[in-house]
């Protein structure tokens, strides 16, 4: 049988340079300046990275609240519509009143009176609504629906 074939060469001197070698100081200064360039650039890209996230989600926030201000105009912009249309109605109504009753002021107050008269009656109609939720109690414990101030 045949001796299997030497992995390292007999002689030291007539040795060519192998990875399994014992590494001399400058390889092993290569190899920490090595390590210590790709750790430097391994960190550089993480920082990006994480850079370009913040910017991501900052971005995506901002189209976020774009998105509900643009809701909100689209929800606004009707109702201040309707708001100026139902103030030049009265106008109109106003003077149309005025001129049938021979001069625009009393147009404009009997307006302003019937305006302040609907005020007045949703006023009271929600301190009604107002007084009688705060006093009926209608927790579970309470199945008579006694008012809370203790008046039957």
């Amino acid at each position: 049988m045949e001796a299997p074939p030497q992995r390292f060469p007999a002689s030291p001197s007539t040795a060519s340079p192998d990875v399994h070698a014992p590494p001399d100081r400058r390889t092993a200064g290569n190899r920490v300046q090595r390590i210590g360039s790709q750790t430097r650039a391994l960190f550089g890209d993480v920082t990006s990275w994480v850079e370009l996230r913040l910017r991501l989600f900052q971005l995506e926030v901002q189209e976020r609240i774009q998105k509900k201000v643009d809701e909100a105009i689209i929800k606004v912009a009707p109702v201040v519509v309707g708001l100026l249309a139902g103030f030049f109605a009265l106008i109109t109504a106003a003077l149309f009143v005025g001129w049938a009753l021979g001069h625009p002021a009393w147009g404009f107050l009997v307006i302003t009176g019937l305006l302040l008269l609907v005020a007045g009656v949703l006023y009271a109609r929600s301190r009604r609504l107002g007084r009688e939720g705060e006093e009926v109690d209608i927790s579970p414990s309470s199945t008579d629906g006694q008012s809370r101030g203790g008046r039957p």
